[in-house]
Parts: structure tokens; C-alpha cells; sequence
């Protein structure tokens, strides 16, 4: 069997080991969360060219939050892209970038504290069993709006070819990705519009 790497592919196991329930399955549900948290991350960072390939293949969350607050000005908002038909103003398509917030950054590093042999037996109606599991919950919650978004970063226009780059990134399968790349080949002049959302209300 393969072992996908994507942060889909981490939250998708993370959300079957959590279902699993057993205390066993928690621990490798919080491992393979804090993985997909770090891919986020990594896979923002890894389409900007401008940056350097050590602060692309860095590991630890702490630092690749601090990395990507210099890499996106926008840091940690939704930003909402759409492209609209010039003759009709109607749109045609909208494209997301979801942000991996402060929470779900702090969630992750905290996460990585259970990723270690136990001090001291935890009895089944401890309550740091409970706290694991809310940790968890808010960590898969998280990593679900952090995943939403397709595109990698601000789409960017260049003020001299008037050419558009855009990182976008899709679930397999998603039939958006052909809709997109129809539209693109089709469409000779595009108008676009952009607005930030809060990711608690996205």
C-alpha cells in the first residue's frame, strides 16, 4: 500500500485514527496530524521561488510560521480570488487560499509534546485523556480549513507582460482543476476580484 504524503493525505489518516478511538490510535492520530500541519506549511513554502531551499525543506512549525509571515503579507486571513466575466460580471470561478492559523501552529507544537514515552500512567478516566482528545479535535478542525483552500499563495500579476502566476494545488480527482484550466485556455481577458476573509467564518 502507498503512503501519500500530501497534507490531505495526513489529515485523512488522522481523522481514521481519531475515529479509531483506542488510546493506541490516538497517539499515532496526533503523529500523523503534526505531519500534516508541517506539510501545510512546507507545501506553501515550496512553490515561492524567491525564497531559499533550506527554509523550504525546514521541519519545525514554529519556524515555518515564522517563515511564511515574511513569504504572505496577508498572513492570516482567507484570501478569496475570484475571476469574473469581463462582458457579464458574473463570476466564473473562485479559488481560495486558507491560511494555517496561529491556532493550528500552537495546536501542532503542543501535539508534538505527546509524541513522547509517558512520565507517568494516565488512568482511563484521567483527564488528560480528554485533553488529548480535544487537542486533537481542534488539530483535525484546524487542518481541515487550513486543506479547503486551492491556491498556494496570492496570485500575482506582472506589471509588464500583464501575466498571471498562480500556484494552485487540488484534491485528486477534483473536476475544479479542469474547469480552471479551461477557462484559462478560453478566456483571453479576465477581470479578478479579491477579498480577505476572517477563517473563523470561512
Amino acid at each position: 500500500m502507498v503512503y501519500h504524503t500530501s497534507s490531505y493525505d495526513y489529515l485523512e489518516r488522522a481523522r481514521e485514527r481519531f475515529a479509531e478511538g483506542s488510546h493506541q490510535a490516538l497517539f499515532y492520530a496526533a503523529l500523523e496530524l503534526c505531519c500534516g500541519i508541517e506539510q501545510r506549511m512546507r507545501e506553501y513554502l515550496s512553490v515561492q521561488k524567491q525564497i531559499s531551499r533550506k527554509i523550504q525543506k525546514g521541519w519545525q512549525i514554529t519556524h515555518l510560521g515564522r517563515d511564511l509571515n515574511k513569504v504572505f503579507k496577508a498572513r492570516n486571513k482567507v484570501i478569496e480570488f475570484t475571476i469574473v466575466d469581463e462582458t457579464k460580471g458574473d463570476p466564473i470561478i473562485i479559488l481560495y487560499y486558507t491560511p494555517v492559523t496561529p491556532e493550528l501552529q500552537t495546536i501542532g507544537d503542543k501535539l508534538g509534546n505527546y509524541l513522547h514515552a509517558m512520565r507517568e500512567y494516565q488512568p482511563e478516566e484521567s483527564d488528560w485523556w480528554e485533553d488529548f482528545k480535544w487537542l486533537l479535535k481542534r488539530g483535525i478542525k484546524g487542518l481541515e480549513g487550513a486543506t479547503k483552500g486551492n491556491l498556494m499563495g496570492i496570485p500575482l500579476i506582472n506589471p509588464k507582460t500583464n501575466e498571471l502566476t498562480m500556484h494552485t494545488q487540488f484534491e485528486r480527482n477534483d473536476s475544479l482543476f479542469e474547469k480552471l484550466s479551461a477557462v484559462l485556455k478560453e478566456t483571453q481577458q479576465m477581470n479578478f476580484r479579491v477579498r480577505y476573509l476572517d477563517p473563523e467564518i470561512f
